[in-house]
Order: C-alpha cells, then structure tokens, then sequence
C-alpha cells in the first residue's frame, strides 16, 4: 500500500499543480468576438495589431482580452492578437 501511495502521490500532486497553473493563464486568453457591440459600430479606434485606424462596423475583426475590447483591420491580424495578446497590448 505504502508502495503505491508513493507513486500515486507525486502524480496527484503534479496535476493539483498544473491545474493551479491554468487557472492563472486564464486572464492571458483572448477571445474572438462574434460582432462588435452595437454600442461601437461607427466609432474610431486603432487595430490592435499595426495601429492603423480603423472605423468600427458591424463586419470589423475583434477580440477580448482582459475585458477590453479590440479591433482589427483584418482577420489575420486579429488572429495573431488572439495567438498572443500579450505581445501587442502596451502595459
């Protein structure tokens, strides 16, 4: 028995310990946003990527992260946003 709670253990722990890891990661995670809010169609903001300006219209790529908002020029560019947001967000 004493065997096998000496195997078991280690692994018990290690998964307590990744589990505590990706609950940490979850504020890093961006999300795709489906349509921009009705409450931004037809305002002016710069793509989260390039910094280009961009109009916000209801076909306009966006993405969530730490509850704020972002647009894009294109698909792509959010995509990469969404990959890695923290490469692009100015802290």
């Amino acid at each position: 028995m004493k065997k096998l709670l000496l195997i078991i253990l280690p692994i018990l722990i290690g998964l307590a310990t990744a589990t505590s890891d990706f609950a940490a990661d979850q504020s890093a995670i961006a999300t795709v946003l489906s349509a921009p809010p009705a409450a931004d169609i037809g305002t002016k903001t710069k793509c989260g990527v390039c910094g280009m300006n961009v109009r916000v219209k209801a076909s306009t790529p966006g993405a969530v992260y730490q509850g704020k908002d972002y647009y894009f020029c294109d698909a792509n560019e959010r995509d990469a946003f969404v990959q890695s947001p923290s490469m692009y967000v100015k802290k």
